[in-house]
């Protein structure tokens, strides 16, 4: 089969010096496009005769030869001595190629020279060099970087996304990437991504953010898999690492988290599945942990299972807007080990089913729960269950299913009047009611939260001393009933704290009651309500 071939028109045509005299018996050469690399010409259209260079020209400065690419011709005198011609010919010019694609145009014959026109107007840069300019006053750079700076996706990597595939190792790669960075979002495309081990971040900037979390989705398969975890890269009050926009879920259960961290950290419009991990958030560490529109669960059927668990060196979590739900048996949805500045802000915590489950546990630490719409326990359990450190609660619905609030032994609650308190608030530490018998001088400390009676008989002519109270439920009334059985007189003496409307001074064999109200506005305790003396 012949060669497809094309004539040089501009030999046909004639050649001409600068004067516009024909170069008779002129000297052509042909070569590659750009170098000196001879290519071979034909006679004739067929290409059956080859031309042995160089092409001596006619008088009238004419020639025939047919190339079959583009050729770069040299053109010189008769003496074949001075140039008078270098220059590229045969080539296919932009402005007179067509191509038809439905990707481009849809379908119609559209003009090369137009798309690559629309092609360096939507890059912005200049020069045919489709450079990236994303303002008309910035730098032109290339797109490559451009697009790295703003996020490295795991699909670069060859993450698949379908559920199936193991995706671990891209993800990790997507994730070494933005560490080499210096930073970068490492970006999770719709769909749903297994892995059979923890993707770990140890960097600061690295954030995992996804297309939404119904539609970009990590999936655990390892029996204690945590998902992502975060290790060793520092506290600072400012997040260091972020993740945004994202699901979490597993092809059965694990005993690990679904996050875990131990640095200070942003998480938000996360979903972490219930029933499938026993911890869905876990917080080892960091400065000031931000959590907000995420809904977290953890697992009702796993009896260690804590939805978002805050333990480890002085993490403070800050929680807004978040629906937290699901623990094992006698654990909480939210616990609280540490930190001193946890706020749990307009969230909607719930323990579950699991027998003994609390909606939020404090152990350690100070925990700030703040209008929040619904905190509850569904079976036996309390909305709020404070074992140890200290709870500031206002403007909270508390549905206990045992008791709304409970506090153990070393817990303190300051209570604002604003809750919604569907069942008892009970006060561990002291039984119902406080009840003491004195027959030497004495000091009592009343813990009037739950129980709303302290009594005090004294048995002998000593002297009785009322301690301050600790803060606890703003607006709740406490009598104190102050019985001589002492056969003598007995002096009463309470502390500054206390604003009374006189002595109390029963004579012995009787009574007096008084009535008794904190008032978190002046940190004093008033009395409200006086009793006669009353024979015991």
């Amino acid at each position: 089969m012949s060669a497809t071939v094309s004539l040089i028109q501009m030999l046909s045509a004639g050649m001409a010096t600068s004067a516009g005299l024909p170069v008779a018996s002129g000297r052509c050469r042909f070569y590659q496009p750009g170098t000196l690399t001879p290519v071979t010409v034909y006679a004739d259209s067929a290409a059956a005769s080859a031309i042995t260079p160089p092409l001596i020209l006619t008088a009238g400065g004419t020639g025939t030869a047919y190339t079959q690419q583009p050729t770069r011709m040299i053109v010189k005198d008769s003496t074949d001595t001075n140039t008078l011609f270098d220059g590229n010919v045969n080539t296919n010019r932009a402005e007179s190629e067509y191509i038809q694609s439905p990707a481009v145009n849809g379908g119609a014959e559209t003009r090369l020279q137009t798309l690559l026109d629309g092609w360096q107007a939507a890059f912005g840069g200049s020069d045919g060099l489709f450079q990236y300019k994303a303002y008309s006053d910035s730098v032109e750079r290339n797109v490559k970087d451009a697009l790295a700076e703003i996020q490295v996706s795991v699909k670069e990597y060859g993450a698949v996304g379908d559920g199936v595939a193991d995706d671990t190792t891209k993800i990790q790669a997507a994730v070494a990437r933005a560490v080499a960075l210096g930073g970068a979002v490492v970006y999770f495309p719709p769909g749903v991504y297994l892995t059979t081990a923890a993707i770990t971040i140890a960097a600061t900037g690295v954030d995992i953010v996804g297309s939404g979390y119904q539609s970009a989705i990590i999936k655990g398969s390892g029996a204690a898999q945590d998902i992502i975890t975060f290790t060793s890269v520092g506290a600072s009050a400012s997040p260091l690492n972020r993740v945004s926009r994202i699901g979490f879920t597993h092809s059965s259960t694990t005993t690990g988290s679904a996050i875990k961290f131990s640095n200070t950290i942003s998480i938000s419009e996360i979903n972490v599945s219930s029933n499938v991990f026993r911890f869905g958030v876990t917080a080892n560490g960091g400065s000031v942990v931000s959590i907000a529109g995420s809904v977290i669960g953890g697992s009702t059927a796993d009896a260690s299972s804590i939805a978002l668990n805050a333990t480890g060196s002085g993490p403070s979590l800050a929680v807004t807007g978040c629906s937290i739900s699901n623990c094992g048996a006698g654990q909480a949805a939210v616990q609280i080990s540490n930190g001193t500045r946890n706020v749990i802000v307009g969230s909607v915590i719930s323990g579950g089913s699991a027998a003994n489950a609390d909606g939020i546990k404090v152990t350690a630490g100070a925990a700030y729960i703040i209008g929040n719409a619904v905190i509850s326990s569904l079976t036996s359990g309390n909305a709020l269950n404070v074992t140890g450190g200290t709870a500031v609660v206002a403007g909270c619905r508390l549905d206990g299913a045992t008791h709304s609030v409970n506090i153990g032994a070393s817990g303190s609650v300051l209570m604002s009047p604003d809750q919604t308190v569907t069942l008892d608030v009970l006060d561990s530490r002291v039984s119902a009611p406080q009840v003491y018998s004195l027959s030497v001088n004495g000091a009592v400390t009343p813990l009037p939260f739950q129980t709303n009676t302290v009594k005090i008989t004294a048995t002998a002519a000593i002297t009785v001393t009322i301690n301050a109270v600790a803060a606890t439920e703003w607006g709740r009334p406490w009598r104190l009933y102050c019985v001589n059985n002492s056969g003598g007189a007995v002096t009463w003496t309470f502390n500054a704290q206390y604003k009374t409307s006189g002595a109390v001074a029963p004579a012995t064999g009787n009574m007096i009651i008084v009535t008794f109200e904190y008032d978190p506005a002046s940190s004093v305790v008033r009395e409200i309500a006086r009793s006669g003396t009353i024979p015991i």
